[in-house]
């Protein structure tokens, strides 16, 4: 990387692995800044859950802070531990709530909305599905 402070290159590594990085990489004078982005904590995910629930169709009497609560403390839980909590799993159980509730609502033929027991269930479905690939 000789030569890059002269044109003003900015260069930027990530990994979710830096332990079997080669040192050789990552010695002192290589990498200026190594800043560490951690799991999200269970509070933190009660908030990820309320971002992206935040503009999808709730059923009514549902809050998105609400459900995202509940959705954390049940993620957090011990039944839960092996999954690998990150703002896209997060993502990606939403995502399934979502589409559990649309598929009630195709059966029904009326609007309802995503409910806590949807965001359960595709926590569960999550569960289920990280367990069989292990």
């Amino acid at each position: 990387m000789d030569g890059l402070e002269d044109c003003g290159t900015l260069v930027i590594l990530a990994t979710n692995r830096p332990d079997i990085l080669d040192p050789a990489i990552v010695r002192h004078g290589r990498v200026d800044h190594k800043i560490e982005i951690k799991r999200p904590s269970e509070e933190d995910a009660a908030t990820i859950f309320e971002i992206y629930l935040k503009n999808k169709p709730l059923a009514s009497g549902h809050r998105a802070d609400k459900i995202g609560l509940v959705a954390a403390e049940v993620l957090y839980s011990i039944h839960n531990k092996h999954l690998p909590h990150s703002g896209a799993l997060i993502e990606a159980i939403v995502e399934k709530a979502t589409s559990f509730a649309m598929v009630r609502e195709k059966r029904r033929e009326k609007p309802g909305g995503i409910s806590e027991n949807d965001v359960l269930d595709a926590i569960a479905q999550t569960r289920d599905q990280e367990s069989a690939v292990q």
